[in-house]
């Protein structure tokens, strides 16, 4: 053999061992790559799941000055009830001064200590 026909040998068995380096690495990133998916959703998840926690966080409080509000609604209401059901009592038998004094304490308790 002369020497340009055993360096097109070799040169052949290079390219020979480097496309099959090259196969090789891609089969084995084929084979990641379902890993590599999952691992990519699950950053994505946990980044919205924390956005969420902080947009929720935001909510409770919200929810809980909205609580606070609608009892104080229902307080009042239930004062108001108490004073026209004391007022009826007292327009029908003429009765019930204690009753309307203290109402009228309530009353002026939730009216002008807000």
């Amino acid at each position: 053999m002369e020497w340009w026909q055993t360096t097109m040998v070799i040169a052949a068995g290079l390219l020979t061992i480097f496309n099959l380096g090259d196969k090789i690495s891609a089969w084995i990133k084929e084979q990641k790559q379902p890993n590599n998916d999952l691992k990519a959703r699950v950053e994505a998840l946990e980044r919205r799941d924390a956005e969420y926690k902080v947009i929720l966080a935001g909510y409770a409080d919200k929810l809980q000055r909205d609580y606070d509000s609608i009892n104080s609604i229902k307080k009042t209401m239930n004062l108001m009830l108490e004073a026209q059901w004391v007022l009826v009592d007292h327009a029908q038998n003429g009765n019930n001064t204690k009753e309307l004094e203290n109402v009228s304490t309530k009353l002026h308790e939730v009216v002008f200590g807000k």
